[in-house]
């Protein structure tokens, strides 16, 4: 069995399922990535991914690289 971890990123700019449809794709074509979320309507990405094939950086700088902007979430306190 794989080693999977999941990480929850803010993500702006999204304004409809056109859009999280881009950072899907864009998220599709990182190796490592197992499953992608995106919600618009709540701002973020929620990303399962093997560790040994990718990093959180890695997944952020894909979005980046698209017209939208990723970042960690701070965990509600």
């Amino acid at each position: 069995m794989q080693e999977t971890k999941t990480v929850t990123l803010k993500v702006t700019g999204m304004t409809c399922m056109s859009c999280s449809n881009h950072v899907m794709k864009a998220l599709e074509k990182v190796e490592g990535v197992i499953e992608p979320l995106v919600e618009y309507k709540e701002d973020r990405a929620v990303v399962t991914f093997n560790p040994k094939l990718t990093t959180v950086e890695a997944i952020i700088k894909a979005i980046n690289e698209t017209p939208y902007t990723a970042s960690l979430m701070k965990p509600k306190s």
